[in-house]
């Protein structure tokens, strides 16, 4: 949990497409999870992904994410959580 300001992220551009802070509770609720297409070169991939405030989280970030929740809550991303979840990130 990170109070008040938060510092610029500034990513590098070879490795990176953006950057951005973003609440952990707004990417675990399940109607943010889905499956998108993706085109890459010349196919298409169908994808789990994490869809919020117009960004979409998938591929490899989607799939770190995912693991750091199953670590943190014992659950996959795009499940209910239990209400008390955010509770573990509080001082």
């Amino acid at each position: 949990v990170i109070e008040g300001d938060l510092p610029d992220l500034i990513p590098e551009p070879g490795e990176v497409d953006k950057a951005f802070w973003f609440k952990l509770s707004d990417l675990v609720k399940p109607e943010s999870s889905s499956t998108e297409v993706f085109n890459i070169g010349e196919g298409s991939l169908e994808r789990p992904c994490i869809s919020f405030d117009g960004h979409t989280l998938w591929g490899i970030s989607y799939s770190i994410f995912n693991e750091l929740i199953k670590q943190l809550c014992g659950q996959e991303i795009g499940v209910v959580l239990t209400d008390n979840f955010m509770d573990r990130f509080r001082p």
